[in-house]
């Protein structure tokens, strides 16, 4: 993760005006949280970034399932 942080601090710095997009799937009560929500802010801080909330789609023998729309919004 730090390595992948620091590619971005650097790609950063020779895009200025470039603002990097996250994906991050949330799956119910894996990291689905508050506090999730507060280390990724603290990961990302430093970065012009934003952040593509994904709600997990289920499939047929998977042991995820999707956040509630209301954790989601939250």
């Amino acid at each position: 993760m730090d390595e992948l942080l620091a590619s971005c601090a650097r790609y950063a710095l020779r895009r200025p005006r470039t603002s990097i997009t996250f994906e991050y799937t949330m799956l119910k009560g894996v990291n689905d949280h508050p506090e999730h929500a507060r280390q990724l802010v603290k990961l990302m801080r430093r970065l012009p970034a934003k952040v593509n909330l994904i709600p997990f789609n289920p499939f047929i023998g998977t042991r995820f399932e999707r956040s509630d729309e209301a954790v989601i919004r939250a």
